[in-house]
This record gives C-alpha cells, structure tokens and sequence, in this order.
C-alpha cells in the first residue's frame, strides 16, 4: 500500500494507509471476517457473506496506492485510490469481464476507528488493463 505524494502530506495520512492495508488484505486473503473488521457499520450492511465471498472469490488486488486523502462528510476522510484487480473474467462485473482491471475509487475511512466505508457514489471508474 503506497501513499501519492499528495497523499502523503496529510495528517490522517498513517491512519487511512493502514485502515486500506487490513481492508485489502482481508480481500486478498478471502477472508470476510477480517473485511467486516477493517469495514464501517454502513459497508458491512451492503455485503452479505455469501455475496462477498461469491463477488471476491477469484479477486487479487496489487498495485493498490492512496492518491489522495481529503476532508468528508461525517468526519470522515475521503482516500482517493488507483489499483488494478486480477480475477476470473467470469467474477469480473458484467459490463467488464475481463481477467485485469485497473480501478480508481473513493474511499471513506473513518480517522478516529481506522474503519472503511462504502466508496462513494460515482466516485469508481474502471477499465481493462
């Protein structure tokens, strides 16, 4: 988990690296216990087991750095993050099966628990890489 130079100069800066290194890494690992760990109430409500196993299943994600982090709504920080997901073309979403794909998103992540929420709503952006 890298920190962008713009990311890098910000006060949460520690704590949004480290909030994204556990949630990453339990989807790396397959582990849903540990994703509900590093995840916020609100996100945990929006993914079932069954469905977060069955969406993650074949999912590895490298490349993953924190571009920026800025002020959000709630207290939260907003980490902006570029990575790339390698998975079964058949677990890839359906307007893009395909085996790579290189991810821009928006993250919350709480400052004062190191929890992460749901990204934000049309804040993702994807394209076979």
């Amino acid at each position: 988990m890298a920190l962008g130079a713009a990311a890098a100069g910000q006060p949460d800066a520690a704590v949004v690296q480290t909030a994204l290194t556990s949630y990453y890494a339990a989807i790396n690992a397959h582990d849903y216990d540990a994703w509900l760990a590093a995840s916020q109430p609100a996100a945990a409500k929006t993914q079932t087991r069954t469905g977060w196993e069955s969406g993650y299943r074949s999912s590895q994600d490298d490349d993953v750095v924190i571009e920026a982090i800025t002020p959000g709504p709630g207290g939260n920080d907003l980490a902006t993050v570029s990575m790339r997901s390698t998975q079964d073309p058949a677990d890839a979403p359906s307007s893009l099966p395909v085996g790579r794909i290189c991810w821009t998103l928006t993250l919350p992540v709480d400052p004062s628990t190191g929890k992460v929420g749901v990204s934000q709503k049309g804040s993702t952006t994807m394209a076979a890489c």
